[in-house]
């Protein structure tokens, strides 16, 4: 769990960085928000796939590496 949250750190600050140096203060207020939907987005569609796949022990690995998508 700390390492998706420093994950997300990481992005966050990438997120500031990037759109921040793009677009000012602006992009910093819509890059986060976006860079959070688009971080989940991938989150549940890697989930999705091995689900489909029937990976059950890649997702078992992911869930301890990443979280789980439905649990907040």
């Amino acid at each position: 769990m700390v390492r998706s949250y420093l994950r997300q750190r990481r992005g966050v600050l990438l997120t500031f960085l990037l759109f921040g140096g793009l677009w000012g203060f602006v992009g910093m207020i819509i890059g986060v928000p976006l860079f959070a939907v688009i971080y989940d987005v991938i989150k549940k569609l890697v989930f999705h796939g091995l689900n489909r796949n029937d990976e059950s022990g890649m997702v078992n690995l992911y869930h301890d590496a990443f979280g789980d998508p439905d649990n907040e």
